[in-house]
């Protein structure tokens, strides 16, 4: 877990870093910093379209209770479930930057984990708004 904040925060000052230069040219990326900043990119693009949808899934849930429906259990229910992803991705993550641990693409590798998660999340979130 130490290992994935260490990272995150990695991403973080590379965002803070990306604001005052140029973005990365991701399309013809040659570096693994070049890289791992474009990942950085996408995960945290996939990151916000995750927050989005869970954040319209928790509107629909704002709703007063109806006799057949339980909007604030389902949504505390949502809430607990959300935790418990997170706290998966995070350790799930980080046993990715371990295993490439030794190599230089170990960030590579746990950013695109977390931006599969993600991904992968935000279609489980759209799937209960619906159509």
């Amino acid at each position: 877990m130490r290992t994935f904040v260490l990272l995150v925060l990695g991403s973080l000052a590379t965002g803070a870093f990306a604001a005052s230069e140029p973005k990365p040219d991701c399309a013809n990326a040659s570096t693994t910093v070049q890289m791992t900043q474009c990942a950085a990119l996408d995960a945290d693009a996939a990151e916000a379209q995750l927050n989005t949808a869970y954040q319209q899934l928790l509107k629909r849930l704002g709703q007063p209770d109806t006799a057949t429906d339980k909007f604030s259990l389902m949504r505390q229910k949502l809430q607990v479930a959300q935790r418990a992803w997170i706290k998966f991705r995070d350790a799930d993550c980080d046993a990715v930057y371990q295993v490439n641990a030794s190599g230089t693409i170990r960030g590579l590798a746990a950013l695109g984990c977390k931006r599969a998660h993600a991904e992968q999340r935000t279609k489980e979130l759209q799937a209960y708004l619906g159509p």
